[in-house]
């Protein structure tokens, strides 16, 4: 993979802090330190300044962090997707790649027929960009 160059890297890290700038307002700087996300954010910036390799996958990281730690439906997902992995005893797990709003028509069943992990079972090696799409 290439590797982000120095100029991306602090647009990368703008848009981090722009995220934790608009997260919700019930969702403050101190209750984002308590959980430890703050924490998490960091050592994900550090680990794309010491590792130019890395930073994309650390940018990831740390949107993410901010996104479950935000807003519900992200965190609702990923507990929808562990349970359904740990009921089914699978052995390995892929993360949706997009963390949408669920329609506000669509039922639970749909919700769960659109989940990644009906969509994305047996197939481990797809780009975000293929995720993105099998999600729509």
């Amino acid at each position: 993979m290439d590797q982000i160059s120095d100029e991306d890297w602090d647009v990368m890290k703008a848009m981090i802090s722009t995220q934790i700038d608009s997260t919700p307002t019930d969702v403050t700087v101190e209750s984002l330190r308590k959980r430890g996300s703050l924490e998490c954010i960091a050592q994900q910036i550090k680990r794309g300044d010491d590792n130019p390799s890395a930073r994309l996958q650390a940018w990831y990281l740390a949107m993410l962090e901010i996104e479950v730690t935000s807003k519900p439906l992200g965190l609702q997902k990923i507990n929808y997707l562990f349970n359904h992995h740990a009921k089914e005893g699978l052995k390995s797990f892929v993360l949706d790649t997009t963390m949408t709003q669920t329609p506000a028509d669509a039922d639970d069943d749909e919700w769960k027929r659109r989940s990644i992990v009906a969509n994305l079972e047996g197939k481990p090696n797809l780009s975000v960009v293929e995720r993105q799409q099998l999600w729509q």
